[in-house]
Order: C-alpha cells, then sequence, then structure tokens
C-alpha cells in the first residue's frame, strides 16, 4: 500500500507509463529492417520490448547478435528515421494531464525519469508540452548508470531536494519496480505498460498496481 503521508514528491517513466510512444518505434524500425532486407513486424511485437530498449528491439525482431556487422546499421538507420518522426505519432495516455494539474494544484514537484536518450526525451516531451511542466528531466544518459540501477532516481532526488524515501516512482516495467525499491522509493506500477506479456507484475514488489493513470486522482484529490 502506499503511504501517502511520506510522499512530498513524484517521479514516471516515460515510455509506456505516461506516453504512449510504440507506433513511432515500430514505423522507424520497421522502416530500417526493410532497408536491410529483414521482414518488418507488427506494432504488438514491439510493446513487449519497448521498456528493454533498441538493442534488444533490434535483435530479439532482427535475429542478429550485437556482434553482427548490420547491428550498428540497423540501429543507426532505426534511430534516424525515428527522430525525422519524433512527436508525431505518440500522445500522452487519458489521465496524465489530469494528473499532472492535480500535482501541481497540490503544490507536489514531480519529475520524469527515463531510460531514453536526452535528444529523444528532451524533443519529445517539448512536443507533448510536458518539458516545461516538469520540475525535474532525468534521461538514460543524464548519469552514469541507467535503470535498474537506482542512480537517476537518486539523481532525481537531488535535483528535488526530497529525500528518496520522500518519493514514489510510477512505472510500467519489473526494470522501473526494480531501480524504485533500490533507491528506497514507494513505486507504483502501471498494468497498461509495455512490460512482457509473461510478466507477474504482483512479483515485482511495486507498493500498488494501477490499470489506469488517472487512479492516481484517487490519492491526489482524496
Amino acid at each position: 500500500m502506499i503511504n501517502m503521508q511520506s510522499i512530498q514528491a513524484w517521479l514516471f517513466d516515460l515510455d509506456g507509463t505516461l506516453v504512449d510512444t510504440v507506433l513511432e518505434l515500430s514505423i522507424a524500425f520497421n522502416k530500417a529492417f526493410e532497408e536491410q532486407g529483414f521482414k518488418t513486424h507488427p506494432v504488438e511485437n514491439f510493446r513487449p520490448l519497448i521498456s528493454l530498449g533498441v538493442r534488444k528491439i533490434i535483435t530479439r525482431l532482427s535475429g542478429i547478435s550485437e556482434q553482427d556487422p548490420l547491428f550498428l546499421t540497423l540501429r543507426e538507420q532505426g534511430l534516424l528515421h525515428y527522430t525525422a518522426i519524433l512527436g508525431t505519432q505518440s500522445a500522452l495516455f487519458d489521465g496524465v494531464v489530469e494528473v499532472f494539474d492535480a500535482l501541481d494544484a497540490k503544490h507536489y514537484p514531480w519529475g520524469i525519469v527515463t531510460g531514453k536518450s536526452e535528444r529523444f526525451a528532451h524533443p519529445l516531451l517539448q512536443k507533448l508540452k510536458i518539458a516545461e511542466r516538469a520540475h525535474c528531466i532525468v534521461c538514460g544518459d543524464t548519469v552514469q548508470n541507467t535503470k535498474p540501477n537506482p542512480e537517476p532516481l537518486l539523481y532525481a532526488a537531488k535535483q528535488l531536494k526530497i529525500a528518496p524515501e520522500n518519493c514514489v516512482y510510477v512505472g510500467d516495467s519489473s526494470i522501473d519496480i526494480t531501480a524504485a525499491k533500490a533507491a528506497n522509493m514507494q513505486a507504483i506500477a502501471v498494468s497498461y505498460g509495455y512490460h512482457q506479456a509473461h510478466d507477474n507484475m504482483k512479483t515485482w514488489g511495486a507498493d500498488r498496481i494501477i490499470d489506469d493513470i488517472k487512479s492516481l486522482l484517487n490519492y491526489l484529490l482524496a
């Protein structure tokens, strides 16, 4: 259960938690696959791989290893295509704006901690009109280590000037929950995100699992 009395700040994952980005990534990497003679995949094949990162998207959908000479070509072409369409096919999940409005009304500082690199995260957040609202944005290359290492979350807490134990992190994958627990934060898992189909979310150790981000309003408007 979530202990609201201890929470002084809220932190959120990006892809699969706040924003539905799978369509853009599928378009971009399917184009790269096609250009290099690999078969393309339906968008649903991309969904469970998003939280694992671009490397896993390429290796699992193309069948090649990271040591294959074509791996870097697929990565570079996929990211080039992704840059070209960034923010054109992505959208905030329903309820995200209402949650941010409630956080602001309650004067909670809040931020975003994502595995996405700065060159993609910041432009996307600007297009979605989130960047100027967030109190901090920590990306995959802002600090040395990425989730599930707790460093990005600890860095975000430091930016907000809030002790980690007084923060809660909301994410859609076991990686997010592991990072939150390692940072001594409370953790909320969202069931609608990009986690693996076979994942048992109840084993992740989250303090709460929600099916809709609007559920957070039950805490914020109480």
